[in-house]
């Protein structure tokens, strides 16, 4: 009886573990568009990005013009020695920052 409970119970966890774990896709997918949406607003509005104000403007010269070369890397290790955030701060702050900065 005890391993027949224990059996129902681990079932029923198991939905409910990849139940909640499939419901997470489209509410993140709806939380980066809502921020893209954000910093887009932002933008237009000359509000600056608070992540941008600890970094001098001269290494975000240097990171936007690693970004315009295609560096992601370098632009990740000059922002971690401007800011002082980790590494992996680093790449998604490069990541959010390189699109609005290709070709600049």
């Amino acid at each position: 009886m005890d391993l027949l409970l224990t059996m129902i119970l681990i079932v029923l966890f198991t939905l409910l573990v990849v139940n909640v774990t499939g419901n997470l896709g489209p509410s993140a997918r709806s939380l980066r568009r809502l921020e893209r949406r954000l910093d887009v607003l932002l933008d237009r509005l000359g509000v600056p990005d608070p992540a941008t104000a600890v970094v001098p403007a001269t290494a975000l010269a240097e990171i936007d013009e690693l970004l315009a070369a295609g560096r992601t890397r370098n632009a990740a290790r000059a922002y971690v020695e401007a800011s002082g955030a980790d590494p992996a701060e680093a790449a998604v702050w490069v990541r959010q920052r390189a699109p609005s900065r290709a070709g600049s």
